[in-house]
């Protein structure tokens, strides 16, 4: 914001510049733009939310995000496990469209 000491713009949200920090992003004239998904940026120059960011974002209809491990078969502990789900070893906790598995019961 403001003018530089060459009467020109300083660095803003908007220039296609990352200013880190406060920016975590800047796409310039694209930020906003919601059809670049997980890889576009807000008008104010943070990274927008989406389904698999790892944050549920319940007022946008999300029931759970896992992040990375959307979909995932899980064991008791939460790690990643290779066994079947269906030999009642490991369940997926948050499927990948972020709603919470049929059985699947969340504790807070």
């Amino acid at each position: 914001g403001g003018c530089t000491t060459q009467c020109k713009f300083g660095p803003f949200c908007g220039d296609n510049t990352v200013q880190n920090p406060p920016e975590e992003c800047d796409l310039g004239k694209h930020n906003g733009d919601t059809s670049l998904g997980s890889s576009g940026c807000t008008i104010g120059c943070t990274k927008p939310h989406f389904c698999g960011d790892g944050h549920a974002d319940t007022d946008r209809g999300e029931e759970c995000d896992l992040g990375l491990l959307n979909g995932v078969p899980l064991d008791k502990d939460g790690n990643p496990s290779t066994d079947d789900p269906d030999a009642g070893t490991s369940f997926i906790h948050c499927n990948t469209d972020c709603t919470i598995p049929k059985g699947i019961v969340i504790v807070y």
